[in-house]
């Protein structure tokens, strides 16, 4: 038999090979739950944000950037064009864009530059420059009875004569109306 006095436990506070495992952490402290967790927020994140977009309207806007010309009609006095077959070969955002158009001009008297304007901004700028354009160039407006309408609007607030009727109408930041729309208007209305 040996003399030799039993070993003592190691104290884990000063002997680093003492293996204390210590307090086990919660399943969603755990560093693979946290990675897994992380990873799920950013597919969610850009889920939500649309990355990607539609793909259509990327292909559109990629075809209106080569060639600009291809997004708006060419009109010849005394053609007539059936609207159905036009609409058939519309894009469908430039058939949203048409849609949303119509549905702003039938509430505002706007100018086709204030409705190009408008249209960009609508929805957060999901309507393109290039389909706003081609939404004015089919939306069924006559820009000068807007102009008219314009103006009889500020006529009822007063304090118009005939130059500023006509400034309020053609200021670029205000309604933008041509200035023989506005001149038009202004026949109209009287001033």
């Amino acid at each position: 038999m040996s003399n030799a006095p039993p070993p003592e436990p190691r104290d884990s506070a000063r002997d680093p090979l003492a293996q204390d495992p210590g307090p086990k952490r919660p399943w969603y402290k755990r560093a693979a739950f946290l990675v897994v967790l992380l990873f799920a927020g950013i597919v969610l994140v850009v889920w939500l944000a649309g990355i990607g977009g539609d793909d259509e309207q990327k292909e559109d806007e990629a075809e209106n950037a080569k060639d600009p010309g291809t997004s708006q009609s060419i009109e010849t006095p005394g053609a007539t064009e059936s609207p159905a077959s036009d609409e058939e070969s519309w894009t469908e955002s430039q058939k949203e864009a048409v849609q949303a158009a119509e549905d702003y001009v039938a509430v505002t008297a706007v100018s086709r530059t204030g409705l190009i304007r408008h249209l960009v901004t609508l929805k957060g700028g999901t309507v393109s420059e290039a389909d706003a354009t081609f939404a004015a160039d089919h939306v069924d407006a006559d820009w000068n009875a807007e102009a008219v309408e314009a103006a009889e609007g500020y006529m009822e607030q007063g304090g118009f004569d005939r130059q500023s009727l006509i400034r309020q109408l053609t200021a670029p930041s205000g309604d933008a109306f041509t200035q023989a729309q506005a001149e038009y208007a202004a026949d109209k209305v009287g001033v």
